[in-house]
């Protein structure tokens, strides 16, 4: 049994293709007592937290800077419960689930400029810069690094669902390592 606690402040509106406003959603999961009748002995308590926020920036109304910091924490020492960076939702350029630990942050800033807009669907080119690091009990799992990445992206969004966009991205890591490649999504992950 899981116990869930959300709350949301701030709002984002949503005017045409346009996004523009601050939002912060914390989650809280814990697992109190709920294992005292079992051999296994896993409770834990976790805090999602969550910030987004949307500037649409002159002269185009349809582009706009789009900036989202994430901060996970959980007390459980298992390690499939930890959360994972890399990969296209968190930082781009590295592999999926890449790094794990028991605290997580990622950071990702784009500029979504519209070059074209239609009746129905639009045309962004959307630079961004991603940064993120894990952290275990036993000492950062990155030994001391923080991953940041670069790169470039297209989305061809839909006007009236503001959520679902077509989306190619390209990323180059900075650090600690070198790596890069292109993932594609089917939604707009913030």
């Amino acid at each position: 049994m899981v116990l869930q606690f959300k709350m949301t402040f701030g709002r984002i509106n949503y005017e045409d293709l346009a996004q523009q406003g601050v939002r912060y959603n914390l989650t809280i999961n814990t697992t109190p007592g709920a294992y005292n009748h079992s051999s296994r002995s896993d409770e834990y308590t976790e805090f999602l937290n969550d910030f987004k926020a949307f500037l649409v920036l002159p002269p185009n109304s349809n582009s706009y800077l789009a900036l989202r910091v994430f901060y996970s924490f959980i007390t459980s020492q298992n390690i499939l419960r930890y959360q994972s960076i890399g990969g296209l939702n968190s930082v781009r350029g590295f592999n999926d689930d890449q790094f794990m630990g028991q605290q997580v942050y990622y950071s990702n800033v784009e500029y979504r400029m519209t070059l074209w807009k239609g009746e129905r669907f639009a045309f962004q080119i959307v630079p961004f810069v991603d940064s993120g690091k894990a952290i275990s009990k036993n000492g950062s799992i990155f030994h001391g690094y923080t991953a940041l990445s670069m790169g470039a992206g297209i989305r061809i969004p839909f006007i009236k669902v503001n959520t679902l966009a077509f989306r190619a991205d390209y990323a180059r890591t900075i650090s600690p390592f070198k790596m890069s490649g292109p993932s594609f999504s089917v939604t707009q992950f913030y």
